[in-house]
């Protein structure tokens, strides 16, 4: 239907004295207050220690998801956080957040402007003395660690367990690099020859770590068929003579999910000179329990993606409040045509598998001498996660838009839900 300025004009002054009659009728009666918004919901637990590892893992969801309700639900009133600068001893130094109001106007002045994809506590150690606890674990947010850098103080009260305080930056300054999870720094010697012998086998677990260096998860990976493994890649013999196939972590990330500490490890791999090969795309998932983390699951083959070898690296995600992904964005590139997929690995009960892989967006440029080919053409996209009440998982929600291959503009809407372990098409809308 198409309308006129003057019929927008004439339905504009038929509403302003639509609305004024109704604010007469109005008259003396109290405009009712809006609903409040309910408080995220908190759960009881009959065991302390549950519920003081279920405070820490829901900040860290919080975080994430810059949930600010959800937030403020979990800190007592008179909460404080403490930067300790990496000054322990001088506590003068210190930079103070006091009370529940100031706590929470640090989540929106100095965190969530960082945009943290991944902020979870890692080798938590709790001590519980009758309505109070303590609890000391490693600084992780995005890709930074920091051993030992984090204080955690809890308080009981009326049934239920509260975050009370958080000191970081306790690691002293010598010690206060926060290094990558792919880069953490390990004694030389910095490569080493994998043993093949029955009397030195090939490690089945990590034993006393926060989490797997790269190094470790690459040895409980391919340790039985890597010859060299080092802090950032392991080397394997190709599949064609004379050639060296090299393994290097694309995407890790530790974190917990129903009430499991986790390792997600997404990998890739080609041989040396590769040039129109794809590059193999393994992941495997690592658990720790009793503090010794053990590979769970190993899945090769899991997809091929990219061009010449080579494939971006990729990203922790959630696809749901409590469930977390490996998002990969990989590009095809081949006379003068250009596509980018996104493709997102995750863990479906006892597989890892590809759960979304989609064509997001392609152009094409003529070649040199190609007019015969025809004209360019390209469109771009826009990928976005939606909660969904009916569902454990988020909807995705792919727009598209720009010129065809038939020279047309056009923008296209896909949704996406979750079923049978995987995201499927619901629906497709063209505008």
């Amino acid at each position: 239907m198409r309308f006129s300025v003057r019929s927008v004009r004439c339905a504009a002054v038929m509403m302003v004295l639509a609305l004024a009659m109704l604010a007469l009728a109005g008259c003396g009666k109290a405009t009712p207050a809006p609903a409040p918004t309910p408080a995220p919901a908190v759960p009881l637990f009959d065991d302390d220690e549950a519920a003081i590892r279920w405070l820490l893992a829901t900040e860290s969801r919080g975080v994430v998801n810059k949930d600010m309700d959800l937030l403020a639900a979990i800190w007592a009133e008179d909460a404080v956080v403490i930067d300790a600068k990496h000054t322990p001893d001088a506590p003068a130094d210190d930079a103070r957040w006091q009370g529940l109001d100031a706590v929470l106007d640090r989540y929106v002045t100095l965190v969530f402007p960082g945009n943290p994809t991944v902020a979870a506590p890692a080798d938590v150690q709790i001590i519980i003395d009758g309505d109070r606890a303590e609890a000391v674990s490693t600084t992780r947010i995005n890709d930074e660690l920091s051993p030992g850098g984090d204080k955690w103080t809890f308080v009981k009260r009326d049934g239920r367990w509260f975050i009370q305080s958080l000191t970081y930056n306790l690691e002293p300054e010598a010690n206060s690099a926060m290094t990558s999870p792919l880069l953490t720094p390990v004694s030389p010697p910095t490569a080493f020859p994998i043993p093949t012998s029955s009397s030195s086998p090939v490690p089945t677990a990590i034993v006393g770590s926060a989490m797997p260096t790269a190094r470790q998860a690459l040895t409980l990976m391919y340790g039985d068929r890597a010859y060299v493994i080092d802090d950032h890649q392991a080397m394997l013999t190709a599949p064609a003579d004379g050639y060296t196939t090299t393994v290097h972590i694309n995407t890790m990330g530790c974190y917990w999910e129903e009430n499991e500490e986790k390792c997600l490890v997404i990998t890739d791999q080609a041989f040396d000179h590769a040039h129109i090969t794809q590059a193999q795309i393994d992941g495997a998932l690592f658990l720790r329990q009793n503090g010794v983390w053990r590979m769970e699951l190993f899945r090769p083959r899991l997809a091929e993606l990219g061009s010449f070898g080579y494939v971006p690296k990729g990203s922790l995600i959630y696809f749901g409040p409590d469930r977390r992904a490996a998002l990969i964005h990989s590009y095809w590139q081949g006379q003068g045509s250009e596509e980018e997929h996104i493709t997102i690995f995750a863990q479906i009960g006892d597989e890892i598998k590809v759960i979304f892989d989609q064509l997001v967006n392609a152009s094409f440029t003529p070649p040199d001498g190609g007019a015969a080919l025809g004209p360019g053409w390209g469109y771009g996209s826009r990928l976005e996660f939606e909660e969904n009440e009916k569902s454990d998982y988020y909807t995705i929600v792919l727009t598209q838009f720009g010129t065809g291959q038939e020279g047309d503009y056009f923008r296209r809407d896909s949704v996406f839900l979750f079923e049978d372990g995987r995201y499927v098409l619901a629906s497709r809308h063209d505008w």
